[in-house]
Formats: structure tokens, C-alpha cells, sequence
């Protein structure tokens, strides 16, 4: 398994990171109508064989104004933006469908595809079925069938946006990470609140720590702030001069400085504690 995947499915398979995240995709007048409480992990995994180290799914059913839904999320983890990924969502789909039908179903249920995206460029294809035809003349319309996919596409996502989103923190440190992953933009005024968030969630920060191989995704903002950062005393590990390396070497230092950060703050309660004391 990729460590994209033990990333995604060991943080989203928590219905609490999931459902918080989904209510971030969807649109409002879904969101709105969604029975929250319904919501549960679906067993299995729909992606072609041959596709299995580009995607990651997970499948999830919930009530929709009493209508029985799936919620069907897909991780795409590669560089480039893949223009057939609608095809590839029908697939899954009709996957989805015919699986409900071996288990005696009478009628299928809705499934809204999300992708969760983070290639440097974006999401720059058809978000339709639709759109990988041609145009089409309104007389072969009621013909062609459709659906539009809902995408999460992290690097065009605002980095002050996604540090607020409402959703816990593993979860949105996750979707910072792969962000990173993605090369998209970085803010160096916004590393100590991320430091902050780690320290918040550290004890949550196992899955994210896996993925701190951000291979390929250069820079080092991460490992001069965090050394800003480092308590008085704290010595950093030696940075790797490889450029691959960079990255676990920025994780490390973060999640060193997070710490540090919540022993300083233990040592300076202690200081004040015996300083009142009489």
C-alpha cells in the first residue's frame, strides 16, 4: 500500500474527518438536506486493478432528504491532471451499482463522485460525463448520459482558507500535507499556526508522519521556520542535502518543534507554579 493510501483511508475512514470533509465538497443545497447521523463507511474498494496506484477510494452511505446515497470520494494521487477521469468515475459508478444488485437491491442509489485532487497544476479538465463528447446537437441530447463530479482541488485551495476550515485537525493537516505534496503555494507567515495545529493534534499526527516523504516537492520554508521555532536547548537533526530528503526532513523538524513548543510551555507552568508558591 502507497503511503497515499494509509494517509487517506487511516485519516478519512474516521467519520468525523470524513463527514467534515464532505461537508466542505458538497453544495449547500446537499449539505443542508444530509442526515448527518446516517453516515457510514462502506466496505471494499471499486478501483480497477490496473489503477490502483493512482487511486485510493472510499465509499460511504447516507441519507439525502430520506433517499438512500453514496458518497463515493476518490483520491487521486498523481502529478498530472487525468482528462478520462469522468470515464474512470462511470466505471466506479456502475461498479458501485451492480454491487448493490448482487446484494437483492430493487433500485440503485445516488452516487455523487468527489475527487480529491493535488497535482501542481490543478484541476484543469471536464468535471462532466458530458464533456468528453463533442458538441452535441440537441436532437442526440436525451441520449448521452451525464454527471458532474465534485472536486476538492487542494493547491488552488487558499492556504489561510484550508487552516480554517471546520474540520479537526488531523484532517486538515492531511490535506495540508498532500497541498505540499502538490507544490502548491506556501506562506511562511502561516508556520507557526501550522506548528500550533501540530501541536494540537499531535497525538493524532501517526498517519501524517507516514506520509513525510514529500518527495520531489522542494523548497525548505518549513525547515528554517521550524529552527526559528526550536525551543532554546533543542538541537535539530542534521538536514539531508539530498533534495528528495528535504521534505521528511521538514516533517521531522515540525513535529520536533511542536513538541518543543508544548514542553516549553509545561516547563514555564511549572516555573510560574513554584514561583507563587509561598
Amino acid at each position: 500500500m502507497h503511503s497515499h493510501d494509509s494517509l487517506v483511508k487511516k485519516v478519512f475512514s474516521n467519520l468525523e474527518n470524513a463527514a467534515a470533509e464532505l461537508r466542505t465538497v458538497l453544495p449547500a443545497t446537499v449539505c443542508d438536506r444530509v442526515d448527518w447521523t446516517t453516515l457510514t463507511l462502506q466496505p471494499g474498494s471499486f478501483v480497477a486493478e490496473d489503477a490502483r496506484q493512482w487511486h485510493t477510494d472510499l465509499l460511504f452511505a447516507v441519507d439525502v432528504d430520506g433517499f438512500d446515497t453514496r458518497l463515493y470520494v476518490l483520491f487521486e494521487h498523481q502529478s498530472s491532471v487525468d482528462p478520462w477521469m469522468p470515464l474512470r468515475l462511470l466505471q466506479y459508478i456502475t461498479s458501485i451499482w451492480s454491487a448493490e444488485r448482487d446484494r437483492g437491491a430493487t433500485q440503485l442509489p445516488i452516487v455523487i463522485p468527489i475527487v480529491l485532487h493535488h497535482s501542481a497544476t490543478g484541476w484543469t479538465s471536464t468535471k462532466e460525463l458530458a464533456g468528453l463528447f463533442d458538441a452535441i446537437p440537441d436532437s442526440l441530447s436525451s441520449f448521452v448520459p451525464n454527471f458532474e463530479m465534485l472536486v476538492d482541488d487542494l493547491v488552488r485551495v487558499d492556504e489561510r482558507h484550508l487552516l480554517e476550515r471546520s474540520m479537526p485537525p488531523i484532517a486538515r493537516l492531511t490535506l495540508w500535507v498532500l497541498r505540499v505534496y502538490g507544490r502548491g503555494s506556501l506562506d511562511p507567515a502561516l508556520a507557526h499556526e501550522w506548528l500550533k495545529l501540530m501541536e494540537d493534534a499531535l497525538e493524532a499526527l501517526e498517519p501524517v508522519l507516514i506520509y513525510r516523504r514529500f518527495r520531489q516537492s522542494g523548497g525548505h520554508w518549513m525547515c528554517a521556520r521550524a529552527h526559528l521555532l526550536m525551543p532554546r536547548g533543542m538541537k535539530p537533526s542534521l538536514i539531508s542535502k539530498s533534495e528528495r530528503g528535504a521534505r521528511a526532513q521538514e516533517a521531522n523538524w515540525g513535529l520536533g518543534a511542536a513538541r518543543g513548543l508544548r514542553r516549553n510551555r509545561s516547563v514555564e507552568r511549572d516555573q510560574e507554579e513554584l514561583e507563587t508558591e509561598p
